[in-house]
């Protein structure tokens, strides 16, 4: 029957959420999970697809938002979604730009995205270039901004968008 496995993909995966993107490497995940760096291997094929998995991970931790009939609140909410990502997972913003390979549960979370906006008349073309866009902002505004503390979002909120410049609703046509 053999030796019972020492780890599996779901605890690599763990292990690399744990330590975070800012410190993630295959030594650190192997060394938390009490393996040799060479087992680790077994598992996960390379450090790319190691953040790769860990990234597709949190994605799909976070609640995103599902389209309605405003446009703006639909990017709105989706930014802050994107937003929420970043702040549980120190380093993501930094990781996620350069990473060379995409998990399914964002490319299937753009994709859905980027299906609204066609429902609000955009090209797919331009559909894309927004929902690329959207995710941009967000990673390149993320580290500009001081952690929120005890207000949560609704602090970020204050800071990212202050008082008086909140557009009002846009609807389909």
């Amino acid at each position: 029957m053999g030796r019972p496995p020492l780890a599996d993909q779901e605890a690599v995966i763990g292990a690399a959420l744990s330590i975070g993107f800012s410190g993630l490497s295959m030594s650190a995940v192997a060394e938390r999970l009490g393996i040799s760096h060479s087992t680790l291997y077994r598992y996960i094929p390379s450090r790319d697809a190691l953040a790769a998995a860990a990234a597709d991970h949190a994605v799909r931790a976070i609640e995103w938002p599902e389209p309605g009939d405003d446009l703006r609140a639909l990017l709105i909410a989706t930014a802050w979604a994107h937003w929420r990502l970043h702040a549980a997972n120190p380093g993501l913003a930094k990781e996620i730009t350069p990473m060379r390979l995409t998990g399914p549960a964002l490319v299937d979370r753009d994709n859905r995205t980027g299906v609204a906006l066609l429902g609000f008349g955009f090209a797919p073309q331009d559909a894309a270039l927004i929902v690329d866009m959207l995710a941009e902002l967000v990673i390149q505004a993320f580290p500009t901004v001081p952690p929120a503390r005890e207000g949560g979002e609704t602090e970020c909120r204050r800071h990212v968008m202050p008082r008086g410049r909140r557009p009002g609703p846009m609807r389909r046509g």
